[in-house]
């Protein structure tokens, strides 16, 4: 989901910034769903990058707790 999705903002390593999003390795649970699903950030969060050039995407919770689990992966 992650090479299919974000690549084309983020950097295909997860650990790296790319050209527009920041990098998103070890993310939080709470900041991937509402940054998601709402385009937003979540109330106290300060952002790697102060753009809003992320939309909202339309994942599910489940779909949001996989690509949480591949962020947070070690090698």
């Amino acid at each position: 989901m992650y090479q299919a999705r974000c690549i084309s903002c983020h950097n295909a390593n997860p650990k790296i910034a790319g050209s527009v999003g920041p990098e998103i390795f070890g993310a939080s649970l709470e900041v991937l769903k509402v940054k998601i699903q709402e385009g937003a950030y979540p109330l106290g969060y300060t952002p790697k990058r102060n753009t809003h050039a992320m939309p909202k995407q339309s994942l599910s919770d489940e779909e949001i707790k996989y690509l949480f689990q591949y962020l947070n992966a070690k090698p």
